[in-house]
């Protein structure tokens, strides 16, 4: 359903927020139906950092995420013209897990495609996927898993993509589903920060990676392709086939990776490290330091790279 679509004759305001693995983000959004221009516009945006760790720690990683969000949601709200109405939360792929599954579905028999069907075949394959994953975060006790999302990608009916199965009558189906689950314990701090300001708006929570495809699926005209998210802490890679997300991973060496590493190699901290790093990729370091720092990279680079080509081999079995 729509953020806006509960009532289009209301104004309504919808804060976008965007959790990564280092930083947090937030963006209002505004739809005012007497406006010429109907299109929801953004108003505002503002980024947080996440405080840095030397030492990653779960727990301690989660309190930093709540404190940034605490500091966006405020300043959001400093700059709303009104209440808002719902947050629409966006988890990086530290806080959940996700698989994409080709169901092929027949029966002795020619069927008619309905609405309890898909849905029945779907939640089936959620509820195994989530059964099997009770426990995602050890670190958390009493913790259990939710389903995040159980989208359908893409319906085939005798073997031909059909954007609209429903009431179609068909030999065979198969569907490319997408499902993702996460943490409640996750959740209900997340939702517990939101409701230090806002107790009545409502909150939906939703992964980067589907949330990636989607987009990227809408606007780019290629229908096949790779992506590659290089954040905070992780890199993301999307494999992307025929308008499906055929498989998705992420590796632990991010933008705050290469930073540590080079704070330890030379004996510095993360500011005085960021800082030369900065300085080196503009050309603007002495050109003693740019060499110091080529050939710290380099392994750092090469190590990169063999993570990569690892997920990009296991794309292909």
């Amino acid at each position: 359903m729509s953020w806006f679509s509960l009532n289009p004759k209301k104004p309504k305001t919808v804060a976008i927020i965007d959790i990564g693995s280092s930083s947090v983000g937030g963006a209002l959004v505004e739809y005012r139906p007497k406006a010429k221009n109907l299109c929801p516009a953004i108003a505002y945006s503002t980024r947080k950092e996440i405080v840095f760790d030397d030492n990653l720690d779960f727990k301690r990683f989660i309190t930093s995420l709540t404190g940034a969000l605490e500091s966006v949601i405020t300043e959001l709200h400093q700059k709303a013209k009104g209440p808002i109405d719902h947050y629409h939360c966006s988890l990086p792929s530290p806080l959940f897990v996700s698989q994409t599954k080709n169901i092929r579905y027949g029966e002795d028999r020619s069927f008619i495609v309905t609405p309890s069907l898909l849905k029945d075949i779907t939640n089936k394959t959620a509820d195994t996927f989530a059964e099997s994953n009770r426990h995602l975060y050890p670190e958390l006790q009493n913790d259990q898993s939710f389903i995040l999302e159980s989208a359908i990608m893409q319906v085939r009916l005798n073997g031909y993509v059909i954007e609209r199965p429903e009431q179609k009558k068909a030999e065979t189906m198969s569907i490319s589903h997408h499902v993702s689950i996460s943490s409640q314990a996750v959740r209900q701090k997340l939702l517990d920060t939101i409701a230090k300001f806002d107790r009545r708006a409502s909150a939906g929570f939703h992964s980067y990676t589907f949330e990636i495809f989607s987009t990227l699926r809408d606007i780019l005209p290629e229908t096949s392709f790779i992506a590659v998210d290089v954040s905070g802490e992780l890199t993301d890679v999307f494999l992307v086939v025929n308008d499906v997300l055929f498989a998705s991973a992420s590796f632990p060496l991010g933008r705050n990776f290469l930073i540590r590493t080079i704070a330890n190699e030379m004996n510095t901290v993360y500011a005085e490290a960021e800082s030369a790093l900065n300085l080196h990729a503009q050309n603007k370091s002495s050109p003693t330091n740019q060499t110091l720092l080529a050939a710290k990279l380099s392994p750092i680079r090469d190590e990169w790279m063999k993570h990569l080509r690892q997920v990009l081999e296991a794309f292909q079995d």
